[in-house]
């Protein structure tokens, strides 16, 4: 029996570095069609990719960092192919095991193409805490949040100059969204009675935080890191229980 190394959650929660998304797989329904699984392991996927757009996180890692069970992990893949940019390339190793590598072709580097997500929401273990629904709906609302200075700069107490702008921008610690929830459900390929428990898992989680209501419509901060992470201590734990 081959030997696994265990995983291990770390302190490198926030590196600084950006998940990317393809706009595409949310916009053109890619997204919404994918089952639960494939859902559920592709966004942590991204955060084992490389310069060379390859990645080769093995299940059970994959399983862990996605809070799914090996299984689970395994049809999640197994499903992302025929997703627009994925292959996965079978290899054998010098010592004749099979092993996968997966190659995911990254959007060019701006918010035409690409969903930015922060390596913390899946290094924070705050990603293997959602519901599979929940994981659904995240990178929907990340699709369609935006920024407004003014808005921002009032709940945050503060003034501004247009020279300001660009440093407040970039230092900001979330995003509005205040989406349709039939379009998010669409996008998201979820039924609308799903979406409450899908919020609320998504709080409890510190992805967003409610607002006062804007003209009616429901309005949410979402973080452009967690508000906060889980200990390693009870993720290390979590995942020695659950995988062994």
């Amino acid at each position: 029996m081959k030997n696994i190394e265990a995983f291990k959650w770390t302190e490198n929660v926030s590196n600084g570095l950006s998940l990317r998304m393809p706009r595409i797989i949310i916009e053109e329904h890619f997204w919404s069609d994918l089952r639960s699984a494939s859902k559920s392991v592709y966004v942590p996927l991204l955060k084992f990719v490389n310069k060379n757009g390859s990645a080769f996180p093995s299940i059970r890692t994959l399983a862990i960092v996605s809070g799914v069970t090996e299984k689970t992990a395994g049809q999640g893949i197994k499903d992302l192919e025929g997703l627009p940019g994925f292959k996965k390339i079978r290899k054998v190793s010098r010592r004749g095991h099979i092993a996968y590598n997966y190659f995911i072709e990254e959007p060019p580097p701006d918010n035409k193409h690409t969903i930015w997500m922060s390596h913390s929401y899946i290094n924070g273990g705050n990603w293997s805490m959602l519901t599979p629904t929940a994981q659904a709906v995240l990178p929907v609302l990340k699709c369609f949040s935006y920024w407004e200075i003014e808005r921002y700069c009032k709940e945050q107490g503060m003034e501004y100059s247009p020279a300001d702008l660009t440093e407040i921008y970039r230092c900001r610690e979330y995003d509005f969204v205040d989406a349709d929830e039939s379009i998010i459900c669409e996008f998201a390929g979820i039924t609308k009675r799903s979406l409450a428990a899908a919020y609320k898992s998504l709080t409890d989680n510190y992805f967003i935080k409610p607002v006062e209501p804007d003209g009616g419509k429901k309005l949410w901060e979402l973080g452009i890191i967690p508000l906060r992470y889980y200990t390693r201590d009870s993720l290390n734990d979590r995942t020695k229980e659950r995988y062994g």
